[in-house]
């Protein structure tokens, strides 16, 4: 039949730019099109966006923690799939780390500093990776005084078919040093999960 011939194109992701996925302050954000005439829908509660959500006009100033949603539409066209970006607000940034056991040397990445830079790797190739093997990854984080934490966010990278292997738990330790430190929260991790938050 004559519907049966109708090809409907389906349209690309939009390009997003985001200064960076774990901010201090704010991130901004701009999204384009590589064509005229296409709507780019967002949102920012975690929900898949529709053509009833916000619609991108101006660049975004994003102040909080946030799943970010884009997709764009056009009449006429398929929708594109639906990107979604994990944004991190720090709430506390450690004065320094220190590594209490070395990573493995093909993962070193900016070795203490890795873990207050606020840098998040986007593959283990791009060099802001710390990797383990034989030993576990333990640190210990200087706030620089006493501050209540809600919660501890933990981030990693898993690639099996290259082993390299999520945490299978997470433990968070607090006190002041002098004293000795003590167990505040801690997480075991499924294999379902891809970001872990610890609290007491």
């Amino acid at each position: 039949s004559l519907s049966d011939s109708i090809y409907i194109a389906h349209l690309p992701e939009p390009k997003v730019e985001i200064d960076s996925l774990l901010f201090t302050r704010q991130t901004h954000v701009e999204m384009s099109m590589g064509m005229k005439g296409i709507n780019i829908y967002y949102t920012t509660d975690g929900a898949d966006p529709t053509e009833k959500s916000s619609v991108y006009s101006t660049p975004l100033d994003i102040d909080s923690t946030c799943t970010l949603k884009v997709m764009a539409a056009r009449k006429g066209w398929e929708n594109s799939t639906i990107a979604a970006y994990s944004l991190m607000h720090a709430g506390i940034v450690p004065l320094h780390a220190v590594l209490l056991h070395p990573p493995d040397s093909a993962y070193m990445a900016h070795l203490d500093t890795s873990l207050t830079d606020l840098q998040i790797g986007s593959d283990a190739s791009d060099g802001n990776f710390l990797g383990f093997h034989g030993t576990d990854l333990q640190a210990t984080f200087d706030l620089g005084q006493r501050k209540a934490l809600s919660s501890v966010s933990v981030g990693y990278f898993e690639n099996m078919p290259g082993y390299i292997m999520r945490p299978t738990e997470v433990e968070v330790w607090g006190g002041n040093g002098k004293s000795g430190f003590s167990k505040i929260g801690g997480l075991k991790i499924s294999p379902a999960d891809s970001m872990v938050g610890c609290g007491e």
